[in-house]
């Protein structure tokens, strides 16, 4: 097919990136249209964060690039998505973690 998917594991810590990164946030969850993602990088690293839907596939890209070391925060908006379970991928210098995100949409 011509959809890109990824395998989706979910990891209930960042044991992945603990060297990396710290003080992972995602706040509120679940939310309704939009939510923000925080964390403290321990050095200036390079960063992707991707947003997939359930199934896998890659709904859009949030960030990539280098960031500097210290607090960072970006808002992940799925206002004009239908109402559904998101995950992100954060990635730090090539390791990754998946994060579940529920929007409750309008109700």
């Amino acid at each position: 097919t011509d959809s890109a998917t990824i395998p989706v594991t979910i990891n209930t810590g960042i044991n992945t990136l603990d060297a990396k990164v710290n003080q992972l946030l995602v706040f509120p969850n679940p939310y309704k249209n939009s939510t923000q993602l925080s964390f403290n990088l321990v050095k200036s690293s390079n960063v992707n964060i991707e947003l997939y839907d359930m199934y896998g596939k890659k709904i859009n890209t949030i960030t990539n690039g280098r960031m500097m070391e210290g607090k960072q925060q970006f808002t992940i908006s799925t206002q004009n998505i239908a109402q559904a379970f998101y995950i992100i991928k954060l990635s730090i210098d090539g390791q990754s973690t998946f994060i579940r995100l529920l929007d409750l949409g309008n109700e």
